[in-house]
């Protein structure tokens, strides 16, 4: 019976020492780090805003792992909620997950809290993109008259975003390759593998020869041919170019409302039939031309959203979406076989260049038809 009753005193000493501390101490929310770049230079000095919060209001000291092995060290306290600068640099090219954590000055500390990834390179490896901003709001996707896939017309809502004014060039495309430090499996030619996927493809038999060369220790772009659009990548290896520099492949709707703009029109420059002053298609003879050659420009100021090549887009291609997709800011079908292509190319008839066409091949696919073009927020 003492024993029962000391226990008792026990619990009711301990609340009372909770109540008069306070209660008990939680732990601070999960740090945010904002203005941090997708994408830095070696030594160049990279500053961001970490905020850290804190339930009971206590101060809050934060940590930043920069991802790239560097000491890792508590910041100062300061009061709940307040906006703390913190600068680093890389010495090394690669790409790097950055995270955050938090504690309170009674000792409380939250979990990691993965924030972002940033890709570091030389200067030399920097690649330069004239954006086109496609601002937030509707627009008319699909089109009644014309193949199932495109039906029914439907109304979708997008945040804004910038895409790049042209499809991506060899000599792009040869600096990204570069950068990764790959080489083709057979030697000089045949398939690039990254990250356990192949990317792209070195040579084409006698059907297509690939422009962009190796010589054993680096990829070279063959002399005349800098500025046309990078072909025989597959989705994995758009995807990836995109990732390594902080961007990102459009989706679908993306894309359309970058071609068409918000009035439904047929073509990007509006509704009259295309000839070869405006793109790069079937009836215009030849292969590809180097971007922005054809005056078809997109009401956002793109070139080549017609004709020239296919273009990859984030999306799995399902037929029937259209009758299910959300009207905000969809992202297609959650699985897949095909990956979705628009635009047509360098090969189709003038009845597969207009801006609601839809397509679709499987994400390893290797073509002289299929280049891609970045977005970013």
């Amino acid at each position: 019976m003492k024993k029962y009753f000391k226990s008792l005193l026990l619990v009711f000493l301990s609340s009372i020492a909770i109540r008069c501390s306070g209660g008990l101490n939680n732990s601070p929310n999960s740090p945010i780090i904002t203005d941090i770049p997708s994408s830095a230079k070696i030594n160049e000095t990279i500053m961001v805003i970490v905020v850290a919060s804190d339930p009971d209001g206590d101060r809050v000291a934060c940590m930043v792992d920069w991802g790239d092995g560097s000491d890792l060290a508590w910041g100062s306290f300061v009061a709940n909620e307040t906006g703390i600068s913190v600068t680093h640099t890389y010495a090394k090219e690669g790409s790097y997950s950055i995270r955050v954590k938090a504690k309170d000055d009674k000792g409380a500390e939250s979990d990691w809290s993965l924030i972002k990834t940033i890709n570091v390179t030389s200067g030399s490896n920097i690649i330069d993109i004239e954006w086109c901003e496609v601002q937030a709001g509707l627009f008319g996707m699909g089109n009644n008259n014309e193949f199932d896939d495109e039906k029914p017309e439907h109304n979708i809502y997008l945040d804004s975003y910038y895409i790049s004014k042209y499809e991506i060039t060899y000599a792009q495309y040869c600096k990204f390759l570069n950068a990764i430090s790959v080489s083709p499996q057979s030697g000089n030619t045949g398939v690039v593998y990254y990250n356990g996927n192949i990317i792209c493809e070195i040579g084409y038999g006698n059907y297509w020869d690939q422009d962009i060369l190796y010589d054993g220790s680096k990829f070279y772009v063959k002399s005349g041919y800098e500025n046309y659009p990078m072909v025989l990548v597959t989705w994995h290896g758009a995807k990836a170019f995109c990732e390594y520099y902080g961007w990102r492949l459009p989706t679908e709707a993306e894309w359309e409302k970058a071609s068409r703009g918000t009035d439904m029109r047929k073509y990007p420059w509006g509704n009259t039939e295309p000839d070869c002053s405006k793109a790069q298609y079937e009836m215009c003879g030849g292969y590809t031309v180097p971007v922005g050659t054809k005056t078809g420009v997109s009401p956002y100021g793109c070139y080549d959203m017609l004709g020239n090549v296919w273009e990859w887009c984030n999306d799995w291609y399902d037929e029937n979406y259209y009758s299910v997709s959300p009207d905000n800011n969809p992202q297609g079908p959650s699985s897949g076989t095909n990956r979705v292509n628009r635009g047509g190319s360098w090969y189709s008839g003038s009845g597969f260049i207009r801006c609601s066409d839809r397509s679709g091949s499987p994400p390893s696919t290797r073509s002289n038809k299929i280049g891609f073009r970045p977005v970013k927020d």
